[in-house]
């Protein structure tokens, strides 16, 4: 998953995302992302590590969002459609990369989409993007 890492930063760099990578944090601080320092900082001491990839791709999905501000104090209904919102928009940056790395030709019919979930840690509340977002890029 160390490719996909990296696929992922240099698509923040190609984005003009700043990012730091730091083993400074406990085990489950959270990453994040701050626009007005558009720059997202990443937890790699993250207790879950092969949630990385995915973890990354939704701090990028906030920035390219364009989500602004601290959603502590935001009302929950507002969080959850923010934070859902930026799960879809990772996952439609980190599952193509995923399928390019690890599929010769990805159609419907050859991806194992149980395979797909479990080597990037996606939790089951997302599965269903998760076939959403490949019915889209795959053009089906």
């Amino acid at each position: 998953m160390n490719d996909l890492i990296n696929d992922l930063l240099n698509y923040a760099f190609d984005h003009g995302i700043n990012f730091m990578l730091t083993r400074e944090l406990k085990s489950k601080t959270p990453s994040l992302a701050d626009h007005e320092q558009n720059m997202i900082i990443i937890n790699m001491n993250w207790y879950r590590q092969a949630e990385l990839p995915r973890v990354i791709s939704h701090e990028i999905g906030h920035m390219r969002n364009k989500d602004e501000g601290v959603l502590y104090f935001a009302s929950p209904t507002s969080h959850i459609k923010i934070e859902v919102a930026a799960d879809v928009r990772g996952l439609e940056i980190l599952l193509p990369m995923y399928y390019n790395r690890y599929y010769e030709c990805p159609d419907m019919d050859n991806i194992d989409f149980n395979t797909v979930v479990e080597q990037l840690a996606i939790p089951e509340r997302l599965w269903k993007y998760v076939i959403e977002v490949t019915r889209n890029y795959l053009g089906e």
